[in-house]
């Protein structure tokens, strides 16, 4: 048993050594193409606000993945665990109700752009965004306080949805 926690204690100290290494060649790499090269703006242009809009979505993903993170150390949760106070399961739950959400909605954003423009796809998954962090906001204080997030982005959701169908329905 002493044998197995010191070969995890030298894997650990290995993996954070490798990940350590890799994030500093990787932000090598990136002062390199920040410095040497102009991003292609052939393929975002035309898709700005979507391309905004996703990129919320990976902003929302990363809040409520760090807040999971923060609340164990708050509430003393150790991993693997998914279960602790109540506080600490609302902000789980808030982590894993978005991360249920996102497959649903990334299709229907980049879909909804192409029916129906970027700008107006921008709007909607703007809405969407703002939900989700109104939903993480209330939701991390009370459970009756994840209403209003959660309609707001569930019904942006829900239109673009609508809108995707017709347009493929009316497609001639």
């Amino acid at each position: 048993m002493a044998e197995d926690t010191a070969n995890i204690e030298t894997l650990k100290r290995a993996g954070l050594v490798l990940s350590l290494v890799v994030t500093l060649a990787l932000l090598a790499t990136l002062i390199w193409l920040f410095a040497t090269r102009t991003p292609d703006h052939s393929l975002i242009g035309p898709w700005r606000y979507t391309a905004l809009a996703t990129l919320g979505v990976v902003i929302v993903l990363q809040y409520v993945s760090l807040q999971v993170g923060r609340a164990r150390h708050v509430h003393q949760v150790p991993l693997p665990e998914v279960r602790g106070p109540e506080a600490f399961n609302r902000v789980f739950r808030v982590h894993m109700n978005t991360l249920e959400n996102v497959p649903l909605f990334l299709p229907l954003l980049w879909l909804f752009a192409a029916a129906w423009g970027d700008t107006w796809a921008g709007v909607f998954g703007g809405a969407w965004v703002a939900g989700r962090f109104l939903y993480a906001w209330g939701y991390y204080r009370a459970v009756a306080l994840r209403l209003c997030g959660f309609g707001i982005s569930s019904s942006a959701a829900l239109l673009m949805l609508a809108a995707c169908l017709y347009a493929v329905v009316a497609a001639r």
